[in-house]
């Protein structure tokens, strides 16, 4: 609140729909359809239903739960906001980097093809609950310093787990050839503005220090 009482928002160097697309990055279906694809070839549209709900649950519980506990232990710390921007800041841009950079490799085949029900559920937990994922949330929930700015938050995580149980459902679909090719492509201007975003945290929060 400043002198005339006027209620002050608080400043973040990111956005509420800059939140949506870093957690549609590195949480959602971009790493995931290419193995999921692989694993579930033998199923049936029911089994394939009962992965993705259950691994969207599992993984939004999961997050939230190792999120909350990394800002109460950040939080312990003490650690300065320009610090957390920073170290966010440089998360992001490596992550940008190796999607942008990196080729991608075919995914290996099943090394369980005679139990794909429960192979296909691991494969997507591994390739959704990520570290830098985690610690992506981790930084935005330290970072936050308001209750509003938390539910917008996990509201975000919501809603890209929810993307990533339709991808899994409608794996079959995406994944046809103008499917895939479409998600190579967004999946590199999205990195890209990732990358961009990064540098710009990562000049504000140098900037912030040396004030």
């Amino acid at each position: 609140m400043d002198d005339h009482g006027v209620v002050m928002e608080t400043p973040y160097l990111i956005s509420s729909t800059q939140i949506l697309t870093l957690f549609f990055i590195m949480l959602g279906p971009m790493r995931l359809l290419g193995p999921f694809l692989q694993e579930s070839k033998s199923l049936t549209k029911s089994q394939i239903h009962d992965i993705a709900w259950r691994a969207a649950l599992i993984s939004a519980v999961a997050l939230m739960i190792c999120g909350y506990i990394g800002k109460i232990l950040l939080d312990n710390w003490s650690i300065p906001i320009p610090i957390l921007n920073l170290t966010s800041g440089l998360i992001f841009f490596i992550v940008a980097m190796t999607l942008i950079i990196k080729p991608k490799a075919p995914p290996p085949p099943s090394a369980q093809a005679s139990e794909p029900a429960p192979t296909g559920l691991s494969t997507a937990l591994k390739m959704v609950i990520t570290p830098y994922g985690a610690a992506i949330l981790i930084g935005l929930l330290a970072l936050s310093k308001e209750p509003a700015r938390d539910q917008i938050i996990l509201i975000n995580l919501v809603i890209v787990m929810f993307l990533n149980y339709l991808a899994m459902f409608f794996i079959r679909q995406i994944m046809g050839k103008v499917g895939m090719l479409i998600m190579q492509l967004l999946g590199v201007v999205l990195g890209v503005l990732q990358a961009a975003l990064a540098l710009n945290m990562i000049y504000l929060s140098i900037k912030m220090l040396t004030s």
